[in-house]
């Protein structure tokens, strides 16, 4: 599942607000939220956008998007692998 409060915990950690993250993303702050509350999913693209901008480390973006329950594929698309 994914970590709401990491999220929001790292984007206030680094300096960032959520309209600068959403702006960056290309997306209206309203459809960021609706992406944190899981009423949509980020996507890979997304997801890889953030953890650069975030600079976050592998285990902080597992920690962050994926869940326990993923198949192994799943996880692997998520980590960029093949």
């Amino acid at each position: 599942m994914f970590n709401k409060n990491k999220l929001k915990g790292k984007i206030v950690e680094m300096g960032f607000s959520v309209r600068t993250i959403a702006e960056t993303l290309k997306m209206n702050e309203t459809t960021f939220y609706r992406k944190m509350n899981g009423i949509s999913d980020f996507t890979r693209e997304e997801i890889q956008k953030i953890s650069s901008l975030l600079d976050l480390s592998v285990q902080e973006k597992e920690q962050i998007f994926l869940d326990r329950s993923l198949s192994k594929t799943q996880v692997t698309a998520v980590k960029g692998g093949n």
